[in-house]
Parts: C-alpha cells; sequence; structure tokens
C-alpha cells in the first residue's frame, strides 16, 4: 500500500471514529501515585515502518503506569493483541486482564496501569500489527534500596527505604533482625536515631503497597556502626 492510498484509508477511520470518541484524555482503570512511564505514537524518525510506538520496547516495575500519547495527525489505538489480530504472537505471559484504549485521537493520551508481572504484546488496530506493535515488559515489585550508610555512636542516623514499582503509601515493617540499638524503622520507611553501640546489624525489611490486590517485597539489608 502506497502512502497516498494508506493516508487516506486513516483519515476516512478518523472521520468515523470522531463521530463517537472524544479527543480528551482516557484512562483505563485507577491512575496510580507511583511511576508513570510514556510511550509516544509518532511518525518518521526513527520508525521503521510509517508509523511507531516509541518506544517500542518498555520495562517497569508493578502498578507502574504507561501513557501512550497521540503525536501525529491520524487515531490510533493500544490494544492487546490475540494470536488471531497479531500474526500469530499471543497477548504475552502477564496476567492482568486485556487493555483497549479505544481510539487515541491526535493529541491525546491513554493511561493504563500495569499489576501482573510478565509481557504484554500491543498492537494498533487500525494500522495492524505489522506496522504498528509493541510489548511491556512488567518487573517484580522490589525493595530498591541495597545499602544503608554506616553510622557513628552518638551522632543522629536516618535512611529512607525506597522501592521499585509499586503504589503508595508504603507500609514498612521489621520482618527479621534487629536494626543497631537506638534506630528504628518508621512505617513510613526511614530509619532514624542516634546508635548507642558498634557492631553490625543484619535484618530482613517487608514493604507493602497500596495497590488492591497488595504487593508486598522483603530484603535483608545491614547497618554498620562504628
Amino acid at each position: 500500500m502506497n502512502r497516498r492510498m494508506f493516508a487516506l484509508l486513516t483519515m476516512a477511520t478518523v472521520a468515523i471514529g470522531s463521530l463517537f470518541v472524544s479527543n480528551g484524555v482516557t484512562t483505563a482503570g485507577a491512575v496510580a501515585s507511583s511511576t508513570n512511564h510514556t510511550i509516544s505514537i509518532t511518525t518518521g524518525g526513527t520508525c521503521t515502518n510509517f508509523f511507531c510506538y516509541t518506544p517500542a520496547k518498555l520495562s517497569i516495575f508493578q502498578a507502574d503506569t504507561v501513557t501512550w500519547k497521540n503525536t501525529t495527525t491520524v487515531a490510533h489505538t493500544a490494544t492487546t493483541c490475540s494470536t488471531s489480530a497479531c500474526s500469530g504472537v499471543g497477548s504475552g505471559t502477564g496476567t492482568d486482564a486485556a487493555f483497549n484504549s479505544g481510539l487515541i485521537n491526535p493529541g491525546a493520551t491513554f493511561t493504563h496501569q500495569f499489576h501482573g508481572r510478565g509481557t504484554y504484546n500491543y498492537y494498533c488496530q487500525i494500522h495492524g500489527y505489522a506496522l504498528m506493535h509493541g510489548t511491556i515488559t512488567v518487573l517484580a515489585f522490589a525493595v530498591k534500596t541495597s545499602t544503608l550508610p554506616g553510622g557513628t555512636v552518638g551522632k543522629a542516623y536516618s535512611a529512607q527505604l525506597t522501592t521499585n514499582g509499586g503504589k503508595s503509601p508504603f507500609v514498612w515493617t521489621l520482618v527479621t533482625g534487629s536494626t543497631p540499638g537506638g534506630l528504628k524503622l518508621s512505617s513510613g520507611g526511614r530509619i532514624s536515631g542516634t546508635p548507642t553501640r558498634t557492631g553490625s546489624s543484619t535484618f530482613t525489611v517487608k514493604v507493602s503497597d497500596s495497590s488492591l490486590p497488595r504487593l508486598t517485597a522483603q530484603k535483608a539489608l545491614t547497618i554498620k556502626v562504628a
């Protein structure tokens, strides 16, 4: 199909779609207070085909959101793949329900939150899988903090624990072990206080987020006090 015919077909599709789809922002499900990632629907530039999703492959964490932004002059969709629609490629290994943006008109956006781990293959229903498709990989919710700063006896200490993914607010608890004498872990994930003795303390923390169903993660950490 040459570009002239392709453009005419796309314009006709948009004209029909505009009768029943708003040009505004479309949101699927609740938008969490978590990390949001943007995928541009674009043309030219780095596109191998006439239109493309940029980036075509994106890795995120559980409970993160993705916003597709249409920067072209025609409508598109972001729709979960099926083997029949996507040349034998299935929806992926992710456990979330299928998503479908409906028409994302020029200048509009569509936002979707991902909860289940795995891969999610999607395509544009208007222009077809061969022309426009992408994959989102959802990684496990986890404690991001890998190391904690050392402390000094008699000097104030403070360190904030963080996560990869998840919806805030988070609740942190101590599962095993104990923090150094004089230090406590708050439910907000801050370890603070004034160390009272030297030594090394290893303990395991657990964090729960506020998405539904709730996500949890654990990690062993160590604080050395001099």
